[in-house]
């Protein structure tokens, strides 16, 4: 019996497959499809740190639409390309209850990013989002933001190593502006200056200031201010002495801020 048959011959619905780090190639995959066909029920999926590519995500794709109870899908670090990225964002619109997408390095790019963007725009539960190292640069980044606009319950966002400047950041900083939930937020290892660096500081201190409703307490449409942390990683980045000193004159306690030699906040 094969690996895989292995570890997914005895699944019942409701459950979870994790194959991290189990040297799985697109043969390993295709065959995990197929098992895939005769199950329902999938709530959680990690395949990460693997050898898959866009045959295998392909197959997955395919497979992935029949379990539309799926919260889950881990598929950080293998070799998923743009054809890969188009097959997977089709699949993630026949997927209403996803809440948290890993695809973090992956060579998805611009084209691949544009196509998870449109998708995203229907994943109405999505609080967790992983692109880092996807090579997505500023147009990606700019169309990334743009479907994040349809998702305020977005808690935690990773670009970190995706090659966008100021452009992207801004575009950031336009929509992640009205998002509440945001916890944190990486952008590490880019291209940012102190530019937009100060736009995302602007943007995350706002943030941080709304008001929102909440049910809690004996008015229940009594606006509160928003509580928790908010944490913005911007170390290897392209900045100067002018965003050192942005950082240091943050006002709100609760942004906490990550340079290269520190967390200010």
């Amino acid at each position: 019996m094969d690996y895989v048959s292995l570890k997914v011959k005895n699944l019942l619905p409701g459950f979870g497959i994790m194959l991290c780090r189990a040297h799985l190639t697109d043969r390993d995959i295709l065959a995990l499809a197929q098992k895939l066909e005769t199950y329902t029920g999938l709530e959680y999926l990690n395949l990460s740190f693997n050898d898959i590519t866009d045959v295998g995500a392909l197959a997955l794709a395919d497979a992935l639409e029949r379990h539309p109870r799926l919260q889950t899908v881990n598929l950080s670090s293998n070799r998923i390309g743009l054809n890969g990225a188009k097959a997977l964002a089709r699949a993630f619109q026949s997927l209403p209850e996803l809440q948290e997408v890993y695809l973090s390095s992956n060579p998805i790019g611009d084209e691949g990013t544009k196509a998870l963007a449109v998708s995203i725009k229907s994943l109405t539960k999505l609080k967790i989002l992983y692109l880092s190292s996807t090579d997505m640069g500023d147009e990606g980044t700019r169309l990334l933001a743009d479907a994040l606009e349809y998702h305020p319950t977005l808690q935690t966002l990773y670009l970190a190593s995706n090659n966008f400047g100021d452009i992207g950041a801004k575009a950031l900083a336009s929509r992640l502006v009205a998002h509440v939930h945001l916890k944190n937020l990486d952008v590490s290892g880019n291209q940012i200056s102190d530019h937009g660096s100060a736009l995302l500081l602007q943007a995350l201190e706002q943030n941080l200031s709304i008001k929102t409703t909440t049910a809690t307490g004996s008015d229940p449409s009594r606006p509160v201010q928003r509580r928790g942390k908010l944490s913005l990683d911007l170390s290897g980045n392209c900045l100067g002495q002018a965003a050192y000193s942005a950082v240091l004159d943050v006002k709100n306690v609760n942004l906490a801020v990550r340079l290269d030699t520190s967390v200010v906040g």
